[in-house]
This record gives structure tokens, C-alpha cells and sequence, in this order.
């Protein structure tokens, strides 16, 4: 503040010397004044703008005084006084206005910052949703904003029964050859009389538009998060959980039936003679038998169970809240649904071993009494299922 104001009294008495070199008071150089004045006001504060004008008064006086003037407040002292003043006004009234206009978008820069970051940290849609909800909500103060799901791909502004309303899409990124679609929409409504027109400044709605490509944006990545954790957990031939996914069921299942004290059953199952089918026919029609066997068990279980292939020929069933008891007749129904398949290369057969954890929550143990079963079946004739291990 120092310095400015040290540079401010330079300029002024720079102004002076070179006025009192060329014509006094009625020199070129005092127009050097109001331009000082004027971007001062600008580049600084009106405050500053304010000095710098004192200063400049003081000039023209001062030369107005030192050319021996009656009074130091002649009519030519008086123009230059009236048009510094006219100029600190002006520039100081657009000073304020782009001092406000930067305010507002300071801040519109910072919703969409906190937006970016909401977005970041957000696990889940419902999360997403409401980060754009608040983050259009600061956007446009005064409006009802809610996130839909879908719609059109372009802006929309228009009325309804509620007053006017615009709905700005997430438009997903479209691949090559695909078309442009909306993966929500940010729609705010505001009461308004009737015919008025529908007013938004173009700044403003570029804001909600740059906050609905970040919200896209997070949702795409969410997508891409879900598929991936969905190809790590995937077999890729039946589309059934692989051994990783099976391992977490097996374990989540466990844990829950510790906890709350309910059952938990294991259905272990392996078509029977596999190699021998691959072997005559050929792997395309063992994958078809597989194939089988995994939209068999897809139809049967539940939404809270969990079916997964762990082996070449081998799946397993994990039930949740199911008994031995419950757990054989699931059991039942695969194994005749399955025989009652037809393949080209003719009937295709299953041997089950079902075990239930009976309070106790080692998974390598009930792994283990399922397929101890399920090999009991196989040597008992195959075609069967074994839930206990007595005969």
C-alpha cells in the first residue's frame, strides 16, 4: 500500500514538472491525470482511485496557484476538477459491477470445485446424484432442482404448471459410431409469472452444463469401476462368479451366519464324466454342457445366493439362511433339471454334495464336507446328491 501510494505521488508530481514546462495550467500533460486516475480505479480499487484524483486536484490547483491566479479555483480549474471527478465515478461504478461479476464467479467456481471433489469421493450413485443436486442447487439459488434419470440429450427450457424450467442432460461420451446418450439430467424449476419468458444468464447455465459433464463423467467411471470388478469376479464362459468370487460369498456368508446364528449351506456340484465327454465331442460341446449346467443353476438360485463355477466341471451353490435340509431339496431340483436337459451329445448328469455350517463358520471345513460328499455321490453311482455322511 505504501508503494502504490509513494507511485501515486510520483505520478503527480511528474504530471506537474512536465506541466510547468509546456503551458501551465493549460498544458497537454494535464490530461495525463484523469487517464492516471482512470486506471488506477481500474487496475486497483476505487478507494486508490480516489487518492489518485485527490492528487490530481491538487496538481491543478497547485499550477493554477503558482501562475498567480486570484483564486486557485478558476472555471479552467474547475473543468479539469469536474472531469477527474466524472472519471473516478465512472470507474469506480464498473469497478463495482466487475468486482461483483468476479465475486459471482468466484463462486460458481467454487461449487463446481466442491462439486469435482464430491464426485471423486462419492461410492455410489445415490451419492452422485445428490452431489449434483447440491452442486446445481448453488448453481442457481433460488431454483428447485432435482437429477432424473434419461431423457433428451440437448438444454430444454420452457414452463409448466410450476413456473419456468430447464433440464440440462450428462451426456455420456459416444464411442466410435455410437450416438450421444443422456445418462441423467439436472432439471431446476422456478415459479414465475405467467408469459414471462424463460431468463438464464448464459453464464450461469454454462456452469450447470460444465457441473452435468462432470456429473457424467462420474457416472461413466462408476460404470467402468463396475464392469471391471465384474470381469475380476466373472467367469467368462458360463458368466457365473469365478473361485475370487466364490471365496468372498463363502466368507461374507459365514460371517453373517455367525453373527445373526442362521444357517449357511454349500451345494457342491461336478458334471459327471466331463473328460470323457470333451474327449468324444470335442471342447465346443463340453463348453455347451457347461453352458447348461450354469443356466440351470442361475434359474434356481435366489437373488441373495450365489452361484459360481470353482473348477473345470465343478460349481458351487452358496445359499444364504438355508438349512441342510433346504439346501438338499435346491439340490434336488438342479440335479433333475439338469438331467432333464438335452444335449446333441445326449444326457448330461451332475453329483451333488450338499454341507450345512452347523455354528461353525470355517470355510475350508465346510469346502471340504461338500466335497467329500459330493465324491461319496460319485462313487455311490453318480446322478445323485449325498447331504450327509452316514449311509
Amino acid at each position: 500500500r505504501l508503494t502504490v501510494d509513494a507511485g501515486l505521488l510520483m505520478d503527480a508530481l511528474l504530471v506537474w514538472t512536465l506541466a510547468s514546462l509546456s503551458g501551465g495550467a493549460r498544458s497537454p500533460a494535464l490530461w495525463l491525470l484523469p487517464a492516471t486516475t482512470l486506471a488506477t480505479t481500474l487496475a486497483i480499487s476505487p478507494r486508490t482511485g480516489l487518492k489518485a484524483g485527490l492528487l490530481a486536484a491538487l496538481v491543478v490547483v497547485g499550477l493554477q496557484a503558482a501562475e498567480g491566479a486570484e483564486s486557485p479555483v478558476t472555471l479552467e480549474t474547475a473543468r479539469w476538477l469536474g472531469i477527474i471527478a466524472l472519471v473516478v465515478g465512472t470507474a469506480a461504478a464498473f469497478s463495482a459491477v466487475n468486482e461483483r461479476e468476479l465475486r459471482r464467479r468466484g463462486d460458481r467456481l467454487s461449487v463446481l470445485h466442491r462439486a469435482t471433489e464430491g464426485f471423486v469421493g462419492a461410492a455410489g450413485p445415490d451419492e452422485l446424484r445428490e452431489v449434483a443436486r447440491r452442486g446445481a442447487e448453488g448453481l442457481l439459488p433460488g431454483w428447485r432442482v432435482e437429477i432424473l434419470d434419461g431423457g433428451a440429450t440437448e438444454v430444454e427450457t420452457g414452463r409448466d404448471a410450476d413456473g419456468v424450467r430447464v433440464s440440462v442432460p450428462a451426456v455420456a461420451r459416444p464411442g466410435d459410431g455410437d450416438e450421444p446418450r443422456a445418462l441423467a439430467r439436472i432439471v431446476a424449476r422456478r415459479p414465475a409469472a405467467p408469459g414471462r419468458p424463460v431468463r438464464l444468464r448464459r453464464s450461469r447455465l454454462l456452469a450447470v452444463r460444465t457441473l452435468a459433464a462432470s456429473y457424467a463423467a462420474a457416472l461413466e467411471r462408476l460404470e467402468l469401476v463396475r464392469r471391471l470388478e465384474h470381469l475380476s469376479t466373472a467367469d467368462p464362459l458360463t458368466g457365473l462368479g469365478n473361485r475370487r468370487a466364490f471365496d468372498e460369498a463363502l466368507a461374507v456368508e459365514l460371517a453373517r451366519a455367525r453373527r445373526t446364528g442362521a444357517p449357511a449351506t454349500l451345494v457342491m456340484i461336478d458334471l459327471d464324466r466331463f473328460k470323457r465327454l470333451n474327449d468324444r465331442h470335442g471342447h465346443a460341446a463340453g463348453d455347451r454342457a457347461l453352458v447348461g449346467v450354469a443356466e440351470v443353476l442361475a434359474a434356481h438360485a435366489r437373488t441373495e445366493d450365489r452361484a459360481c463355477r470353482v473348477g473345470g466341471e465343478e460349481f458351487a451353490l452358496v445359499l444364504s439362511g438355508a438349512d441342510a435340509r433346504a439346501g438338499r431339496e435346491v439340490a434336488e431340483r438342479i440335479r433333475r433339471a439338469v438331467a432333464a436337459r438335452r444335449l446333441p451329445t445326449g444326457r448330461l448328469t451332475v453329483s451333488i454334495g450338499v454341507a450345512a455350517s452347523d455354528g461353525w463358520s470355517d470355510p475350508g471345513r465346510l469346502v471340504a464336507t461338500a466335497d467329500r460328499r459330493l465324491y461319496a455321490a460319485k462313487k455311490a453311482g453318480r446322478n445323485r446328491t449325498v447331504w450327509t455322511d452316514g449311509p
